[in-house]
């Protein structure tokens, strides 16, 4: 199983270390620089990828958004219909998040 992290604004080098102690069997692959084979990449942790950077992996099974959100995906016009997309569900996330609106009402 390979993962391909894709983003400017996250700690690639804390993700990849947090899930080779969950998932040791997880090949943790940067973007750009250890793409390798695209249709190698079964699945993508994105954050804001490039548009039309998602379409160049052929047999993708999933996309995993860090953020709570997945506009930054949603609006890349050649995103395939076909991938399903996740997004992060974090206790604290949700929690800065409140605090972010509520700071602002």
């Amino acid at each position: 199983m390979i993962l391909l992290f894709i983003s400017h604004e996250d700690s690639a080098k804390r993700w990849r270390k947090a899930l080779s102690v969950a998932l040791p069997e997880l090949e943790f692959r940067f973007w750009p620089d250890e793409i390798g084979d695209p249709s190698e990449i079964d699945y993508i942790l994105a954050w804001k990828p490039p548009k039309g950077e998602i379409k160049r992996y052929p047999n993708l099974k999933a996309i995993l958004s860090i953020g709570a959100g997945i506009d930054h995906l949603a609006e890349d016009p050649e995103l395939p219909s076909h991938i399903p997309v996740s997004r992060l569900v974090d206790r604290c996330l949700t929690q800065g998040m409140t605090e972010y609106i509520l700071y602002w009402v």
